[in-house]
């Protein structure tokens, strides 16, 4: 990425993090962060094109420019903005599967959040997680 890219993808997340609230659960704030990248970044339309770059879709900086991404790039991008208002995650995936989720540990609810809507239920479990594309 160009440091403009840089530069502009960093106004994007400070403007993600200044709607969170600092005394919200975690699961509004994760809410919060769903909501804002499900209305800035859509699905790269010409994944699985001659004319598709990967590095481009998967690079959070490029993402945030474009607003287009794929599974892991999307992914990689909440967790990072996760992780700077506080939700400690990971990037989970499997051979089975090439899509790409977050989780994180949550104290009260299991949480499924599926750009660019966010579903919360309650199970017991305390896992949140993010798949980036379904």
């Amino acid at each position: 990425a160009t440091p403009e890219e840089f530069k502009n993808g960093e106004n994007k997340i400070k403007g993600i993090m200044s709607k969170i609230n600092s005394n919200w659960h975690i699961i509004q704030r994760a809410a919060s962060i769903d909501d804002s990248l499900g209305k800035l970044i859509s699905y790269s339309p010409d994944h699985e094109t001659e004319v598709f770059d990967p590095n481009n879709s998967r690079n959070i900086w490029k993402i945030l420019n474009s607003g287009y991404g794929v599974c892991n790039g999307i992914s990689y991008l909440a967790k990072y903005i996760y992780r700077r208002v506080g939700i400690e995650s990971e990037v989970i995936g499997s051979k089975e599967s090439p899509k790409r989720f977050n989780a994180s540990s949550a104290s009260s609810f299991d949480t499924i959040s599926r750009i660019p809507r966010f579903s919360a239920f309650s199970t017991g479990t305390i896992t949140i997680m993010s798949e980036a594309s379904m």
